[in-house]
């Protein structure tokens, strides 16, 4: 079965690519994981600093949705590995020797990664365009010495394009791959034929021109179709085609430098275009900063939380400033002590209730709306607190602005009585204390005029002054009103506190939550599994 186009490409695989890598190596990716960081410093170690390039996107940003880890660029870059800067790259595309692969990087905030070509989120690139990117990712002094010509004949090309990703089997050859590599040595036999009539077609003939499109590390690895295909031609051409010693032969194969002149002008001249700039030591500092002061959440956390944030919110309601009902007021010193009637006994002790709670400027208009406002939440008690489904969220913020409308209509009622209800509460302390002042004038008010007994005019204008200490003026009282209405999103701590899903479908009778649970639950396994699979690989 040949490879296939669409495949997965995760830390894991791309580690094992680079381990596998024996000439080059390019990594293009807004960041990568631990085993990658690895991996590229074993590739620099094996094929020279000259031979493996990495360019990423080294903003916080990358680093808090989980495209790579901090610590793994930090790793690569503290051993020496010279990284390019491309802001904003979202892409990823990865080249190992002759194969490449285009790839969506995994964000980790978001899911975790994928270990199976079942779910695919790469592409394998033909095998000819793997100069074509590596011109935009290396420097023209550099390509000489990494890039090789793309003179590869059509029936060598169609077998190594078809050798993109793969490393053939010799225990299991794969039917196309054997077919493609014996049309390219039978086009070989041919051409020799033409070329040299009468002189027998040698293996060590046959190799030179698989070399000169292939590169000799290409050549050992399709070695097994090579044999195979041989014999096969051997037998059809008997007398033509020599036998073949195939370990001398390829143990005498040396590397061989494909001439680089042979280049195309749009790749030995393209300018290159993610990069160019290096992950300075300044700007790994700044990241590093900048995630120290407010590291990201834990991935595994913050895909579970994701389940249930699509299905319920956490709100918080309360009317502030509208209760002028449940405001008192302090009496002056000066007056307190003087026992009230029966008629202000409920509004009367050290502290007087400024407006009766029948009164037409009370909130009670204004609660009845809020208790309205919250029969489209329901509470689920401590430490969830009031939750609203986010299906109900349009419908709860039309409802809201309905409130804020009659918000403003209230305020402009209580604008418009508020000072004459005041000037009521104030007329009826006065009323009430001046009959006890007269009847036994504090020495406060005797010390302040010149006659004795005071006058009724002395005696309501101390008591109206005494009052100014401490009413408030109707201004004082409006400038708060409002709706305060507070949401939250779902956290890790509240989704694992015992008996949230009790509560959560008690209150919430009519909705389906199995398939929410069934997820959070597969999520936390999910968590789990790879945690383990983490612990036996540290082990090992």
């Amino acid at each position: 079965m040949t490879q296939s186009l669409f495949v997965c490409i995760s830390d894991i695989k791309i580690s094992r690519l680079i381990n596998n890598s024996t000439e080059r190596v390019a990594l293009v990716a807004p960041g990568f994981g631990i085993q990658t960081a690895e991996a590229l410093i074993a590739a620099r170690k094996r094929l020279g600093e000259q031979c493996v390039f990495v360019v990423v996107d080294c903003d916080e940003e990358v680093f808090r949705l989980g495209y790579g880890s901090f610590e793994a660029l930090q790793k690569v870059t503290d051993s020496g590995q010279q990284v390019g800067q491309s802001s904003g790259l979202r892409i990823g595309v990865l080249v190992c020797d002759q194969v490449a692969w285009s790839f969506a990087p995994t964000a980790l905030y978001v899911e975790s990664e994928v270990h199976s070509n079942e779910t695919p989120n790469a592409l394998v690139l033909r095998a000819d365009d793997v100069e074509r990117i590596l011109a935009r990712v290396i420097p023209k002094e550099l390509r000489d010495a990494v890039l090789k010509p793309d003179n590869v004949p059509p029936v060598l090309r169609a077998l190594k394009d078809s050798l993109s990703g793969m490393l053939p089997n010799a225990e299991a050859l794969d039917r196309e791959l054997s077919t493609l590599c014996y049309r390219a040595i039978k086009a070989s036999f041919e051409a020799h034929q033409q070329d040299s009539p009468g002189v027998p077609f040698t293996l060590q003939k046959m190799l030179d021109y698989f070399v000169e499109g292939f590169g000799t590390q290409m050549l050992m690895q399709v070695r097994p179709y090579i044999e195979h295909s041989w014999e096969r031609l051997s037998h059809r051409e008997e007398g033509d085609v020599e036998k073949a010693d195939f370990d001398s032969v390829f143990e005498a194969l040396k590397p061989r430098k494909l001439d680089s002149s042979l280049l195309p002008p749009e790749i030995a001249t393209a300018e290159v275009e993610v990069g160019t700039a290096p992950v300075s030591a300044e700007l790994l500092s700044k990241t590093k900063q900048g995630l120290d002061l407010a590291p990201p959440i834990p991935f595994d956390v913050a895909r579970q939380v994701r389940v249930f944030e699509p299905y319920i919110q956490y709100v918080e309601i309360s009317l502030k400033g509208c209760h002028i009902e449940r405001r008192t007021v302090e009496l002056p010193m000066s007056i307190q002590g003087l026992d009230p009637d029966a008629d202000l006994s409920s509004r009367l002790h050290t502290k007087f209730d400024l407006i009766e709670k029948s009164s037409n400027v009370s909130s009670k208009q204004m609660d009845s709306q809020i208790n309205q406002l919250r029969d489209l939440t329901k509470s689920l008690g401590k430490p969830w607190g009031r939750v609203l489904l986010r299906s109900t969220r349009n419908r709860f913020d039309k409802r809201v602005l309905e409130i804020l409308a009659k918000l403003e209509e209230h305020k402009k009622t209580v604008e418009a009585k508020l000072a004459d209800v005041l000037a009521d509460s104030r007329k009826r302390l006065i009323e009430h204390f001046s009959g006890l002042v007269k009847a036994k004038p504090p020495d406060e008010l005797l010390s302040q005029i010149t006659n004795d007994p005071p006058t009724d005019d002395q005696i309501n204008a101390w008591l109206d002054r005494e009052l100014d200490k401490t009413f408030p003026q109707p201004s004082d009282l409006m400038s708060d009103m409002s709706l305060d209405v507070q949401f939250r999103d779902v956290t890790y701590e509240t989704l694992h506190q015992p008996g949230f899903g009790e509560k959560l479908r008690e209150s919430f009778p009519l909705v389906d939550w199995d398939k929410p649970f069934e997820e959070f639950d597969a999520a936390r396994e999910r968590e789990s599994t790879e945690s383990n699979r983490t612990l036996e690989k540290e082990k090992l």
